[in-house]
């Protein structure tokens, strides 16, 4: 009855963008209220004249709340399936606790819990005791990643102590990096814009950056000044034809080893504003 309410609500009252509603969405959303936080963009896409970055702002959303569902898509049942292998019995209590502990992920989204997809493969690698329980039965894996990792870590170790640098064993690296979006999924006509990761010029690590070639001639490379290096590009949709953005460069990449010593106690200050932006999860 309450959603139909603020359905109603919706429909018959003008909604503005400026009045903060953003911020009401976002609560919403934050709330897994997902169903009303979509219907409350659909209401003002229709209702208001928006600028691009308003609309653009509205349809993050939704993509957003789209992404979320498709990463939290296992239900209980899902999860008690796949625990049973390792557990006898697979109670509410020993979910509950995993989930307190934040070691089994979930989201209550429209008032139903579902799990992270791989909330469980995640409990055995984040919670102690579950991970004990699993290698006792299945045994100390080690990944293809591991097994290079043990090899290839000693030989950068010994560089270091050689040379007696941080940045060593160089390796001359080429990229292509493409984003494609399919045909028709954006109308006919409308500007796509796009921002690829690209590498710092300010990182000792990679150095000698060399744009060889971009799919468009127009393109911006943002400064230091912003946290995130991109390229930057736009182009307007073609009807039938995919939307492509690609780029490929070179650059030289050091390995980095910075040796700590044992000996020192290193202090963290709880009270910078550092510390709380980083640890605030």
């Amino acid at each position: 009855m309450k959603d139909f309410i603020l359905v109603l609500f919706l429909i018959l009252s003008p909604l503005s963008y400026s009045q903060s509603f953003s911020e009401k969405i976002d609560a919403q959303i934050e709330n897994g209220n997902f169903s009303v936080a979509q219907k409350m963009i659909d209401s003002l896409l229709i209702s208001e004249n928006l600028s691009d970055i308003e609309k653009y702002e509205l349809n993050f959303r939704t993509d957003l709340m789209r992404r979320i569902k498709l990463d939290f898509r296992k239900n209980k049942e899902d999860v008690v399936s796949q625990l049973k292998p390792y557990f006898t019995s697979v109670t509410d209590e020993m979910l509950n606790n995993w989930e307190k502990q934040n070691s089994l992920e979930y989201k209550i989204i429209d008032g139903e819990k579902k799990y992270f997809n791989n909330a469980v493969p995640n409990l055995f690698r984040v919670n102690k005791s579950a991970k004990a329980i699993k290698e006792k039965l299945d045994g100390i894996s080690q990944s293809k990643l591991d097994k290079f990792l043990a090899e290839l870590l000693p030989r950068y170790v010994h560089a270091y102590k050689e040379t007696k640098r941080n940045l060593i064993k160089p390796v001359k690296i080429r990229i292509k990096y493409s984003l494609t979006l399919k045909p028709n999924v954006i109308p006919d006509g409308e500007t796509v814009r796009a921002w690829l990761p690209y590498p710092r010029n300010d990182n000792p690590r990679h150095q000698n950056i060399n744009l060889v070639s971009t799919n468009l001639n127009s393109f911006i490379l943002s400064n230091n000044d912003f946290a995130h290096s991109t390229i930057y590009f736009e182009q307007k949709t073609e009807k039938d034809k995919p939307t492509h953005f690609e780029y490929t460069l070179e650059y030289l990449s050091y390995a980095s080893y910075m040796k700590l010593d044992d000996k020192i106690e290193y202090k963290i200050s709880s009270n910078t504003e550092l510390y709380k932006e980083f640890t605030s999860e």
